[in-house]
């Protein structure tokens, strides 16, 4: 099966993958920077957007998406889409020429001597699934945003093109919440260096991580800013576009 992919702009391919509930309309602030520069590749996840649902499981979300990847292509992801593009350059390490990763880690839930999300929390979105599908959504939008002031307006926004693009679909959110509760890529991401943005404010992907991330992967070029939240890209765009344009750049230096 194929994704549903929108691409635009004209250069070297970038891939951007969004987040758990979400879907590509997320990255609508950063396509006028990015466009001018990168041919940029947009994917839907299984289930969410325009996309169809896929089977259960990593192997099954990874060859659902292989048919919309450039042969050779730079590849960011957001959160989930974050582990998603570790396990990506993991399958096809010779097609990733770059990897950014937003407010994401290698492992989305707590472990010994890794300071992430709590098991309990990404139970309570599971329960809400089966419950109502839509406040549970809000629900996590808002958490993205939460200790953010003035952003009830970028909320109200980003629920509308999720409207508009398509709400995901409870068997995609179930394997979702499966993923970011199965997968552990720390092994993987130590392997490789990646560029690595980390909200002060973030309440899903703690800046608590950021010690343990840089002993992981010295290679890594990971940045803390301590005012933003889970979703960067949605209130500074502009920003997020000039970290990975720069990214990129140094990465492609002789």
């Amino acid at each position: 099966m194929s994704l549903h992919c929108s691409s635009q702009g004209r250069g070297e391919d970038l891939v951007l993958l969004h987040g758990w509930g979400m879907n590509s309309a997320v990255w609508k602030g950063l396509l006028p920077q990015l466009q001018e520069r990168y041919r940029v590749h947009c994917i839907d996840l299984p289930g969410h957007g325009a996309s169809e649902n896929a089977g259960a499981g990593l192997d099954a979300w990874l060859e659902a998406m292989e048919d919309s990847l450039p042969e050779r292509f730079h590849l960011c992801g957001w959160s989930l889409g974050g582990l998603l593009a570790l396990a990506i350059r993991r399958r096809w390490p010779q097609r990733v020429k770059s990897l950014v990763l937003l407010s994401a880690s290698p492992r989305f839930l707590e472990a010994v001597g890794w300071p992430a999300l709590p098991v309990a929390q990404l139970e309570q979105f599971g329960l809400g699934l089966a419950k109502d599908i839509e406040a549970t959504l809000r629900q996590f939008i808002a958490l993205q945003f939460l200790g953010v002031p003035g952003s009830r307006a970028v909320q109200r926004e980003l629920w509308q093109a999720l409207q508009e693009q398509g709400v995901a679909s409870q068997q995609g959110l179930q394997q979702g919440l499966q993923l970011l509760q199965q997968l552990d890529l720390r092994e993987s991401y130590a392997d490789a260096p990646c560029a690595v943005v980390l909200g002060g404010r973030d309440k899903l992907v703690s800046a608590a991580l950021l010690e343990s991330m840089q002993v992981l992967n010295l290679c890594s070029h990971i940045e803390l800013w301590p005012q933003a939240a889970h979703a960067p890209h949605l209130l500074e765009p502009a920003r997020v576009a000039e970290f990975i344009d720069a990214y990129i750049n140094e990465r492609q230096k002789p």
